[in-house]
């Protein structure tokens, strides 16, 4: 009988989530017919276009007539992370080089951050955290605000089951409200920079309007294909499915159908952009590209050289060198992109602006940041409080440094290191309630740990802060797993700090590679946090470390180093970062891809009386 009711249960399962899932989009779809109508929409867009321009930039009617609008769908515009970086950047370089254009352009972001909602703020106050934060100083003149008033449904905490679907199917009717609603507008072009993928079509088929995307993320990846498969736990596959075959069976169909969705929805983006190799890989997979296009083929910022990132291994102390042919081959995996049957677009790397101009100001010496045999020593780590940045994983590290557990060696700091002279400082932006909840369990956990008194939390600093902040520290410390790119790992580097990572993604693939320079050689950018740091090879026991110990090992190793040879790593470090990471490059790579949408603007309306000619 059991094994009926597990066989029954192995398909009903499955064909109930596909049901689910077909429910909801059968529903969506119901919403945007009773929502809007295309020809109508289409037929008043140039006038409201007009008023809007009128209302909130103060144009005549001539001006508003001949003014392209641009707009920005980005929902959590005021969140100053990352990604908040790279929306803002592009629009003041689109503001400052689209000035001389004959044709007037003015720019619109859809976010949930204003209106009238508790919580909102005003468009002056999102301008004056923008230049705080970022030092990214925007013009009010050509710049209006559409809120969001529906923007809880592409909050994960909406959705306690079937997250991905709800999200997606949220921000479908999220960017419907942008476009339609009481407060919307229909822009010329519209490019998301969040990532919101299954609102292509819905923009594409209402407007014909081009549509351009900056993907931080893929919201679902290869990797979270083959961790269901292969039924291993993580951050986007709990333990409780994993564990399950049913389960598991259940959530690869899940994941499978998700991703052909999502396929047919990134391909409807007329300009892709992609923030790391690591994206690139997944996302050139995801559209059905072949293993020269998404494996082995590395496509790097506008002026830049090759990276020898795509294949990058481990040397024998733990940290990065160039590759031998039979170790790239053995580094390939068998492809897992799926069958391609619409045309997919040209993806390109543009790597997000780091402030390295500013930061390459600060020292770059263990002496002048560890002045004293008896200063403290900093380690710091920056990053937003979200679930998956694993800042429980670093104060377990700490505490694992300053006073280890019978798990580890008896004491993994040099002999002659006071750990009471190490601070470990956690800085970063808190979006919510359900952030600032979790830095509060996050201060529960270090005082449980008993490193509470060499713990800092700073929580929503301006940029100044943070500044000073990685002007002081010596190590910077980033624990996200897959973190697509690491913006905080490039700035780390050009600020002068040693700097430890997760090894995967972003930090292993674009970031912490080998370099050269004149005067200190070729050699290390930064740390992984390998399981044996000091050692080519390692037992079973240390290659399957927990987390934890492994980065509280690396920094361990990190501590040991003689002066001269930290300060090499930090020279080599910055120079590194200004010479690939810097806001001059991320900017000409968001203007040639700005410049093929352009060259689109129009050309919607006579693709589709194309396609009817031709049926």
């Amino acid at each position: 009988m059991a094994a009926v009711l597990g066989r029954a249960a192995a398909y009903a399962l499955p064909l109930a989530t596909a049901a689910l899932a077909a429910t909801a989009l059968v529903l969506s779809f119901v919403v945007v017919l009773a929502l809007t109508s295309r020809s109508r929409l289409r037929q008043r867009a140039p006038h409201q276009r007009t008023a809007f321009l009128k209302c909130h930039l103060g144009l005549s009617t001539d001006q508003a007539t001949a003014t392209r609008l641009v707009g920005l769908f980005h929902p959590y515009c005021n969140a100053g992370g990352g990604g908040e970086r790279v929306l803002w950047t592009a629009l003041a370089c689109m503001q400052r080089d689209l000035a001389a254009s004959p044709t007037p352009t003015a720019f619109v972001v859809y976010t949930g951050d204003v209106g009238s909602h508790d919580g909102a703020v005003t468009k002056a106050d999102i301008l004056a955290k923008v230049e705080a934060r970022f030092g990214v100083a925007l013009s009010p003149d050509s710049l209006a605000f559409v809120p969001l008033t529906r923007r809880w449904l592409v909050e994960d905490a909406t959705y306690p089951r079937l997250t991905l679907l709800g999200q997606s199917l949220g921000s479908v009717i999220v960017a419907l409200e942008g476009l339609a609603g009481p407060q919307g507008v229909a822009p010329d072009v519209w490019i998301d920079t969040m990532g919101y993928a299954f609102a292509y079509p819905l923009v594409k088929w209402l407007l014909g309007v081009p549509v351009g995307s900056y993907t931080h993320y893929p919201t679902i990846s290869t990797d979270m294909l083959s961790r269901v498969r292969s039924r291993t736990a993580g951050h986007t596959n709990p333990s409780s499915i994993a564990s399950s075959a049913v389960l598991s069976r259940a959530k690869l169909v899940y994941y499978t159908a998700f991703a052909r969705a999502y396929r047919a929805s990134l391909a409807r983006a007329d300009t892709l952009m992609v923030n790391s190799t690591w994206t690139r890989r997944h996302v050139v997979r995801l559209l059905g590209g072949g293993e020269g296009e998404g494996e082995g083929e590395v496509v790097v910022a506008p002026d830049e050289g090759p990276s020898d990132a795509a294949a990058a291994v481990s040397s024998p102390d733990g940290l990065r060198q160039r590759p031998t042919a039979s170790s790239v081959v053995k580094k390939q995996q068998p492809s897992t992109s799926l069958p391609r049957r619409t045309p997919r677009p040209r993806v390109r790397t543009v790597y997000p602006p780091c402030d390295t101009a500013a930061l390459t100001s600060f020292p770059a010496t263990t002496s002048s940041r560890v002045p004293s045999p008896t200063s403290p020593i900093t380690i710091l780590s920056l990053a937003q409080f979200r679930p998956e940045k694993e800042h429980a994983t670093q104060l377990r590290a700490f505490a694992e440094l300053v006073s280890p557990s019978s798990l580890s060696a008896p004491s993994l700091l040099p002999i002659t290191l006071d750990p009471t002279r190490l601070r470990l400082v956690l800085a970063g932006s808190a979006r919510h309630a359900a952030d600032h909840a979790r830095v509060a369990a996050l201060r529960t956990l270090a005082d449980e740990l008993g490193v509470a008194s060499q713990c800092e939390f700073v929580v929503n600093a301006p940029y100044d802060d943070v500044c000073a902040l990685m002007r002081q520290a010596s190590i910077g410390l980033h624990t996200m797993v897959d973190e697509h790119f690491g913006i905080t790992v490039v700035e780390f580097q050009a600020a002068g700090l040693l700097t430890l990572a997760h090894p995967s993604a972003g930090p292993l693939l674009d970031i912490l590679v080998p370099s050269s320079s004149p005067s200190h050689g070729t050699g290390p950018t930064g740390f992984l946090a390998t399981s044996s740091p000091t050692s080519s090879s390692s037992s079973s026991t240390e290659r399957h470390l927990p987390p934890h110990l492994a980065f509280a090992t690396s920094l361990a190793h990190i501590l040991a180093l003689p002066e001269a040879e930290q300060d090499a790593v930090r020279a080599r470090a910055r120079e590194s970062a200004q010479a690939r990471f810097g806001v001059e490059a991320f900017e000409r790579g968001w203007m040639d891809a700005w410049r093929e949408l352009e060259g689109r603007i129009g050309a919607g309306a006579q693709d589709e009386r194309d396609g009817k000619r031709r049926e």
